[in-house]
């Protein structure tokens, strides 16, 4: 029984991907890894762009079915052994481990370029299909042995930032 709540509380319930907590357990494993291994791996904060419009024109439910596209794109279209988990919001974090910052951002800037470019059709509840399009700010950060998880996700979140403030739509590297 402990297991079953222990995996039911691992992801978010809106969009299936790992929990913010489930998601800092991985991060730690991760960063073990890389202190045994000297390697180092890539960490991504990522939020939609504009995701407040979206709510405000079409409404919260419209809004959960774009967090909910969002999340799975990410998923599918990150390696098998990557992983994404919900920040917080609209925003999400991905590990890309034994990613270079230089890995990571052709990851990250192949993802950008395709999700500007999907159309996502949500039906809303007066049963009409609507169409939106939407983009996002990717921030990169290296963890490594002298960078551990809480700070590589706080550098990310400062390259997210600048990616917004230089226009959105954009992948920004935080190099230290």
């Amino acid at each position: 029984r402990d297991v079953l709540f222990a995996q039911l509380y691992s992801f978010d319930y809106l969009t299936g991907v790992y929990g913010r907590q489930a998601f800092y357990s991985i991060l730690d494993k991760e960063f073990s890894r890389i202190e045994r291994s000297a390697g180092n791996s890539s960490i991504v904060m990522v939020d939609i762009d504009y995701f407040k419009k979206v709510n405000d024109q079409y409404g919260h439910q419209v809004g959960d079915k774009v967090l909910s596209f969002f999340a799975n794109y990410l998923k599918e279209n990150i390696r098998p052994y990557d992983s994404v988990g919900r920040y917080g919001g609209e925003e999400f974090l991905i590990c890309l481990p034994d990613a270079s910052l230089t890995d990571a951002h052709v990851i990250m800037e192949r993802l950008r370029e395709e999700l500007a470019n999907q159309p996502i059709e949500i039906t809303n509840k007066n049963k009409e299909t609507i169409t939106i399009n939407i983009t996002a700010s990717f921030g990169i950060s290296l963890m490594s042995k002298n960078h551990p998880p809480s700070q590589a996700i706080e550098t990310a979140d400062i390259a997210m930032y600048k990616a917004k403030s230089n226009g959105r739509n954009k992948v920004k590297l935080y190099k230290y």
